[in-house]
């Protein structure tokens, strides 16, 4: 059923309210006139209900509620809380339009009330808490809820998460979807609550527990040996060393003859001076780097291999007549 009927009554009893103010109470109304603020709401509450903006309706309605409570401000405000979808919310004041007897709905209005009641029962849910014991607090979404008049919370359809909150201070949690219709007790037992307060007992037996959970320590690896290896390193390094700048050398005798050659030199010498010169002197260079780099990195594991148990120096035999090299580490 679309909303617009609803509406189209709601702004033609609207209309006829305000514009019958003067007019003879029926017996069903109080004898007091409604003051005129309430009037200026009203007319603006019809304006803005008759462009849709059901945000601003509602405001209004509300106001001229506080203004001067009766059951047709609380009527509007529950059709256009169910404009706005806020089911829970058209629920309380179309309810509480049917109790209300400052300006009681008369039997058209009535009728109009409790059919849109009726559909908005069929998207919310309502629970009872009364098996919750006295004081209980009902919390949906983090959300604090109070029940209406006939007792009832109401959660509006969709998947939700209630906590349940007894005087005690004990407390119950869950969660589901409410398809709309549901009406009984809130699927909660105290059974399943715990006081919030409680913790675990501790026993003399828990800290021996707590030791034998403690991992025992596990011994460090022993140092390996890098001696023969450091030792390779350094006298393969070396023997690289001494023979790239052998070629180093070759390679700038080789130049300096280019650049002055004797008197007797011939043209094959030359040549052959020429194309070699450059080639052992790059030749030479990476060589000694390389083999420079190998005898400090074997250096270094022997010092290391050579390490007190303490770690507070290492001794390497270095020289060949017995010589001892002590270093600190």
């Amino acid at each position: 059923m679309s909303r617009l009927p609803y509406l189209f009554l709601a702004l033609a009893w609207l209309l006829a309210s305000v514009s019958s103010v003067g007019a003879q109470p029926s017996p069903m109304e109080d004898i007091d006139e409604p003051p005129p603020a309430y009037l200026a709401l009203i007319e603006e509450a019809v304006r803005e209900s008759a462009a849709e903006r059901w945000v601003e309706a509602r405001s209004l309605f509300r106001e001229a509620q506080r203004v001067y409570p009766n059951a047709r401000a609380l009527r509007g405000e529950g059709m256009t809380s169910f404009e706005l979808r806020d089911y829970t919310a058209a629920h309380r004041a179309l309810s509480a339009s049917l109790t209300e007897p400052r300006r009681a709905l008369d039997p058209e209005q009535r009728a109009q009330v409790e059919a849109l009641l009726q559909r908005v029962n069929e998207l919310i849910a309502r629970y009872s808490v009364d098996h919750l014991g006295e004081g209980a607090m009902v919390a949906v979404d983090a959300v604090r809820q109070e029940a209406d008049a006939e007792g009832y919370v109401l959660v509006p359809a969709g998947r939700h998460e209630v906590v349940v909150t007894t005087a005690d201070g004990r407390q119950v949690r869950g969660a589901w979807t409410v398809r709309g219709g549901e009406l009984g007790p809130l699927p909660m037992e105290l059974s399943e609550t715990r006081p919030m307060t409680d913790t675990p007992p501790v026993t003399e037996a828990e800290p021996a527990r707590a030791e034998a959970l403690v991992a025992p320590s596990v011994p460090a690896p022993e140092p390996r040996d890098y001696g023969p290896l450091g030792w390779s390193l350094v006298a393969g390094g070396v023997a690289v060393a001494v023979t790239g700048m052998a070629l180093t050398v070759v390679g700038r005798r080789d130049q300096q003859l280019l650049e002055a050659p004797p008197a007797n030199t011939r043209w094959d010498d030359v040549a052959v001076l020429q194309s070699r010169s450059p080639r052992f002197m790059r030749a030479g260079t990476v060589m000694t780097l390389l083999g420079t780099a190998s005898a400090v990195t074997g250096l270094v594991l022997v010092l290391r291999s050579g390490r007190d148990s303490d770690g507070a120096a290492v001794r390497a035999s270095l020289l060949p007549n017995g010589g001892h090299l002590e270093v600190q580490w």
